[in-house]
């Protein structure tokens, strides 16, 4: 089994969660949209990662291939069989996607970490000040009422936990603040979430990346969040 995708995005990320989740071993290949445009569209029409190859056959797109894994290994679900904990989980997973996506992801992350990277140019200043002044500290505040005061969205871990937490670490690693102290709430329910051995062993890879230690360095100011 092998995940396609870099793994500094949040959807790749999304994938390699679950697989760690599931204890699926598998072998990473991590082409990426700037430079392997050519060869991810051999495998996905739409050229996006990530992309789960199983035996020669593909899967593409995080949500479905994360359905996919919860089908082929059924224990432990990460989407609920309960059709209401079911439709909570994929509503706050999709919510997760598309208001974190734009705003920690295009406008934050992207333009802060990865443009510059892959580009070799450098990202939208004024774009990367409004995240970090008004709009983070927004979503972050929406985040904090939110919050489950005791383990996870839903109660048990899902796919609403790895959604939420994979975006919220790409605003980390691109310098937003998540203080205790402005959102107390928020850094517990994400302390247990990234003290989980699913976020563990995910980490530990991650933090053998060049890209993730240099953005580390020079932009992480809540660095206990990311250890």
């Amino acid at each position: 089994m092998q995940l396609v995708g870099y793994p500094y995005s949040p959807f790749v990320r999304k994938v390699a969660l679950a697989l760690n989740y599931k204890n699926i071993a598998f072998e990473r290949n991590p082409l990426d949209p700037f430079n392997h445009k050519d060869e991810i569209l051999k495998l996905n029409p739409s050229g996006k990662v990530p992309v789960l190859l199983v035996d020669e056959f593909a899967i593409s797109e995080s949500d479905r291939i994360v359905q996919w894994i919860d089908e082929q290994h059924p224990d432990n679900h990460l989407i609920p069989l309960d059709s209401h904990l079911r439709e909570r989980v994929m509503l706050a997973s999709s919510w997760a996607d598309q208001s974190c996506a734009p705003t920690l992801g295009g406008k934050l992350f992207f333009q802060r970490v990865l443009k510059p990277h892959y580009a070799n140019e450098p990202g939208d200043q004024q774009m990367i000040d409004s995240v970090l002044s008004t709009a983070g500290p927004a979503l972050l505040a929406a985040l904090e009422q939110q919050s489950p005061k005791e383990d996870f969205i839903v109660g048990e871990f899902s796919l609403a936990d790895i959604t939420l937490s994979s975006w919220l670490r790409a605003g980390l690693l691109a310098g937003l603040a998540i203080s205790a102290s402005d959102y107390p709430k928020l850094v517990a329910y994400l302390s247990r979430v990234y003290q989980s051995p699913t976020w563990r062993t995910e980490i530990q890879f991650e933090n053998t990346l060049p890209l993730v230690q240099q953005a580390r360095e020079q932009f992480a100011v809540s660095q206990e969040l990311l250890k």
